[in-house]
């Protein structure tokens, strides 16, 4: 008879944490001088990056919990808010 052929594809498992899409929500964005920060999930620290990957500074943030954080010193570009991205101008 005929052979057939079957490929499986897995998605490994031990990546989708690493990569997870962030909760928190972020505004304004884009953003001059301020940008709020809220955190629905459980408490944490919240790490604020450079494009380049550089760690500005990092947050702690209880659950529920938004925070205003001054950005007017910033270059203007792109930076991550844990991995959220926002717009300085």
């Amino acid at each position: 008879g005929p052979q057939v052929w079957t490929s499986k594809t897995s998605t490994p498992t031990g990546i989708k944490n690493n990569v997870a899409k962030s909760d928190i929500k972020l505004y304004p964005n884009p953003t001059v001088d301020k940008i709020n920060i809220t955190n629905p999930g459980d408490a944490r620290q919240i790490p604020l990056y450079a494009f380049d990957g550089k760690v500005i500074n990092t947050y702690e943030l209880q659950r529920n919990e938004t925070i205003t954080v001054d950005v007017s010193t910033l270059s203007n570009g792109m930076y991550f808010i844990d991995t959220t991205p926002f717009i300085k101008q």
